[in-house]
């Protein structure tokens, strides 16, 4: 862990209780396979392989994935050029300390991943699930909270502003948790061209007969704003994703593509806060000063 870059791509999660974790080979085949199954909605992860070790009771787990396909050129012994297809690898590395080794009591949780916070934040959760089976601590409540459980239901007003240049806004994915599994979702992504599909296609996949809609819970939700710069003529799409509890990419874009979507957020009731700063994870720090809690432990 120690031989991976130190800076932003590090994450921290702290806030662990005397959680133990399990390091069978079942657990960490759930593990392997829910990663790589993560990084092909990318078009990646078509292998992945995983090794872990223990040590001073902590626990590092070092996932080895398969990256997008490049050319290789090369001269053979002949001299004459040839191109071979490889798939090189890349690292997740997870280290974790449990409460009861670490330094200042509180378990923590280091992620090394390259991506943004919400890509980070689906890796953590996986690792959570199969390995520490308990969800992630909940947010720091100093920190930006979100709060998406009301945009279950199809009335949810998505209030837009064509003085401001917001003329318009929609849904285009949701992902759907029932509070009987916390660990099962399911994810709703709607046809671009219809109006409304995410919702046909929640009360298809979950009749309110069947799924009274107290019982659900939405995770995450990308959003899709039709707006008019204040120096443009032609209104542009803007496609963010918001997820449960405190999780947003609006930071990766442009300040005014980030104030756009802060305003609608907090016009939806979505946005838990007003204060400026980062977007927090549960107890979590962007490691952008270092890299993990329990680096200094690797070989």
């Amino acid at each position: 862990a120690a031989g991976c870059p130190m800076g932003r791509f590090w994450n921290l999660t702290t806030g662990f209780d005397d959680v133990p974790f399990d390091a069978t080979p079942g657990a960490l085949t759930d593990l392997r396979q829910a990663v790589a199954f993560l990084y092909r909605e990318q078009g990646r992860g078509h292998q992945c392989s995983i090794e872990h070790y223990e040590r001073d009771g902590a626990l590092y787990v070092f996932l080895f994935v398969d990256d997008y396909t490049h050319t290789h050129t090369a001269h053979d012994v002949r001299g004459t050029l040839t191109r071979t297809p490889l798939r090189p690898t890349f690292e997740v590395v997870y280290v974790y300390t449990p409460s009861r080794v670490a330094p200042n009591g509180v378990g923590t949780l280091d992620l090394y991943a390259r991506g943004d916070r919400r890509w980070r934040a689906e890796l953590r959760d996986r690792f959570c699930e199969h390995v520490l089976h308990t969800r992630a601590p909940l947010a720091d409540p100093a920190r930006r909270s979100y709060h998406l459980n009301g945009l279950i239901d199809h009335s949810f007003p998505l209030t837009t502003d064509p003085a401001r240049g917001v003329l318009s806004a929609v849904i285009r994915k949701m992902r759907v948790v029932a509070r009987e599994d916390m660990t099962r979702r399911v994810v709703l992504e709607a046809n671009a061209a219809r109006t409304g599909d995410v919702y046909e296609m929640l009360d298809i996949h979950f009749p309110v007969e069947r799924f009274p809609r107290d019982e659900l819970l939405v995770s995450m939700v990308t959003f899709t704003i039709m707006h008019t710069p204040p120096d443009g003529d032609r209104a542009r799409p803007l496609t963010f994703d918001v997820s449960f509890p405190d999780a947003c990419n609006l930071k990766s874009l442009s300040p005014a593509h980030r104030e756009v979507g802060e305003w609608c957020l907090r016009q939806w009731g979505i946005l838990g806060d007003d204060e400026p700063g980062d977007y927090g994870g549960g107890g979590e720090d962007d490691g952008t000063d270092g890299g993990p809690a329990g680096a200094h432990r690797a070989a």
